[in-house]
């Protein structure tokens, strides 16, 4: 079972889509999730359409409900999830209203594998945009959510993954507060000597922290700092995974290499991830 997550940015171009198409021919994932790129409903709809025809059905899509039907909870929204699941695959939950929250930048799905329930939560956190109670608010918001949709299944194994929107927070890494955190101590200490670029964490994800180890490891690049924003957290007991960051699909590479300032092809500023169950 493998899921592939992917924040492609804004805008839908023919560049994206055969990286997206080569993508799923190299990897094959059974769940493809998409976060960002189109600005419209229809684009959207061209991307969900083309990655159907690739042999996936919809289970989540902001083209699916319209504001004119439903309740504006459940309107468009251009950064809403694009989840697309491999046709034949045997989820256990059928999409549901119940089971998106913030127009579709938190979307539920379970499933079982080999006999064990597997509770997932794909997201696509809010950006900072100069104020951390947006992005502290989404995590409460899905903390709350994910204590609902776990009532009763105690066993399940818990995964969340997408992007968390982490963007540098230097002002709050200063105070000592955080920087004694267990969040800070863990996660910092432990990735800061795999690069020799700077890292940056957002400490809000310690509101997580009590119930949730974290596997983590930045997916944004620009030419002055590596961010962290896309990683799964995952529940202690559940072991059997493997976390991939891919700098490269079908032996093409995704990052440009100028005088070691890296950026990344065709307008993309994530790369995507892999979360294989073993």
């Amino acid at each position: 079972m493998k899921f592939l997550y992917w924040n492609i940015k804004d805008a839908l171009s023919d560049e994206k889509k055969a990286w997206i198409e080569t993508a799923i021919a190299s990897e094959q994932p059974d769940v493809l999730c998409i976060a960002e790129g189109p600005e419209s409903i229809n684009d959207c709809k061209t991307i969900v359409d083309f990655i159907n025809s690739k042999g996936y059905k919809t289970y989540y899509s902001p083209t699916l409900y319209s504001s004119d039907l439903i309740s504006n909870e459940y309107g468009w929204n251009k950064y809403g999830l694009k989840i697309l699941l491999k046709t034949g695959l045997n989820i256990k939950t059928r999409f549901s209203f119940g089971h998106q929250k913030l127009e579709g930048r938190i979307v539920y799905l379970r499933f079982e594998l080999a006999g064990k329930f597997y509770s997932t939560f794909l997201i696509h956190g809010m950006s900072k945009v100069g104020d951390e109670i947006n992005q502290h608010d989404f995590i409460c918001e899905l903390s709350s959510f994910i204590r609902t949709k776990t009532i009763g299944k105690e066993t399940d194994h818990v995964i969340i993954l997408g992007d968390f929107n982490i963007e540098p927070w230097d002002d709050l890494l200063k105070k000592e507060r955080y920087i004694y955190s267990f969040f800070y101590n863990k996660s910092f200490a432990y990735h800061s000597v795999k690069t020799n670029k700077r890292i940056y964490y957002n400490p809000v994800l310690e509101y997580l922290q009590n119930d949730i180890d974290i596997s983590l490891i930045g997916t944004f690049y620009n030419n002055k700092y590596v961010s962290v924003l896309d990683f799964p957290l995952v529940s202690k007991e559940f072991t059997n995974y493997d976390f991939q960051i891919l700098t490269r699909i079908g032996g093409k590479s995704l990052m440009s290499d100028t005088n070691g300032k890296y950026t990344l092809v065709d307008k993309f500023d994530h790369l995507p991830i892999t979360l294989k169950i073993k």
